[in-house]
């Protein structure tokens, strides 16, 4: 993403888009002055306007605490269900996406994860539902009690 600001402090990559510049304003006064906000910190009731348009992921560490775990979608707006054509809610990425879109997925939360920074991304689909479908989409990551990363916010907006 981006250091460039727009005015208010949103990143000049998504300062065009009303719901991806509201999400930013939330999770940014959140975080106040750490690296990111607290999971605890973030309730999607403080958001109803963007709880249709919101995915909430966590990491699960893997079986015997090896290897990095996977992704688990904790929650997924209507808007991005009604979009894709299913609900992924509690579902890892590897159940709930095809390739290549699961590969792509896994990059994007792995980066986001291991960086601890926002970042934001724009990629084209086919779903079964829209033949073509462009989400663009800011990652945000969280921290558990200790500071550590522990989960990320990310909001998909979709254009058909």
């Amino acid at each position: 993403m981006a250091d460039e600001a727009a005015p208010a402090g949103v990143p000049a990559a998504i300062a065009g888009d009303r719901t991806l510049a509201a999400l930013w304003r939330y999770w940014n006064a959140k975080r106040g002055t750490r690296k990111m906000p607290l999971r605890k910190d973030i309730s999607p009731i403080d958001m109803p306007e963007l709880l249709p348009y919101l995915t909430l992921v966590d990491r699960v560490p893997a079986a015997g605490g090896g290897g990095e775990g996977a992704f688990r979608f904790r929650l997924v707006g209507t808007a991005v269900a009604d979009a894709y054509g299913y609900d992924a809610t509690g579902k890892t990425i590897d159940e709930a996406l095809k390739e290549p879109r699961r590969t792509t997925a896994k990059r994007h939360y792995a980066a986001a994860f291991a960086g601890g920074r926002p970042m934001f991304n724009r990629n084209h689909y086919r779903t079964e539902r829209v033949a073509d479908l462009v989400v663009a989409r800011v990652v945000l990551p969280l921290a558990d009690e200790a500071g550590k990363h522990h989960d990320a916010a990310g909001r998909p907006y979709l254009r058909v």
